[in-house]
């Protein structure tokens, strides 16, 4: 596994042995097929988010602020439909005699 914090631009890495972990003999019973679970989330955790906590809790503080959309769209009316196509031809013109 590799990960990157885009904002710090630190990378945290872990090499695992997919034998180490999976059953082979269990592939088709999901609740069978891991093994030795409490070590992999021991070293997911150790390896891959214990480096980025220490960097994330000075930032919190800014993240508090609410997030806003850049071009919020204006509300529509309530007789407003999205769906509605305007008809090929304008109002005013008179029809063709075909």
């Amino acid at each position: 596994f590799s990960i990157q914090d885009p904002k710090t631009q630190k990378v945290a890495d872990l090499t695992l042995k997919v034998t180490d972990f999976v059953d082979p003999e269990h592939l088709a019973d999901f609740d069978k097929v891991y093994r030795n679970v409490e070590e992999l989330q021991t070293q997911l955790v150790h390896h891959i988010l214990s480096p980025f906590e220490t960097s994330k809790r000075p930032t919190s503080v800014k993240e508090e602020e609410p997030k806003r959309e850049r071009n919020p769209s204006p509300p529509n009316p309530p007789d407003h439909d999205p769906l509605w196509i305007p008809p090929r031809h304008p109002h005013g013109s008179p029809q063709p005699n075909w």
